[in-house]
């Protein structure tokens, strides 16, 4: 078996969830205020958007990011270059994935 790089990408301390982008030349991540993106051939970091508890997130072919969490946040999607998130739906669950066209969700719901 070949090895693989395990070395972490410097600029990401704090992120919950890692995500590449459709070109896989950047890896998106929230922090438990933040989604931020950052290059993984030069650069530090970029915040996209603030999203509170925001844990799971898909960045789509489009260049939209959508993004949920468990805590009743909703759906949400921002632009890959930034700017003021949209609610696209709410959510009685957890956003598990967005597919690549951006058209459907895959989400987790419960009851206790």
């Amino acid at each position: 078996m070949d090895s693989v790089d395990i070395t972490p990408i410097a600029g990401t301390e704090g992120a919950i969830h890692a995500f590449f982008s459709p070109d896989s030349n950047w890896v998106g991540f929230p922090t438990l205020d933040w989604l931020k993106k950052i290059s993984l051939r030069e650069g530090g970091p970029i915040t996209l958007c603030e999203a509170p508890v925001s844990i799971r997130a898909t960045w789509t072919r489009d260049e939209m990011i959508y993004f949920g969490s468990h805590e009743g946040m909703g759906l949400n999607s921002v632009s890959a270059s930034g700017g003021e998130p949209k609610r696209i739906a709410n959510l009685d669950g957890r956003l598990d994935e967005i597919l690549p066209d951006g058209r459907l969700a895959l989400t987790t719901s419960w009851r206790t």
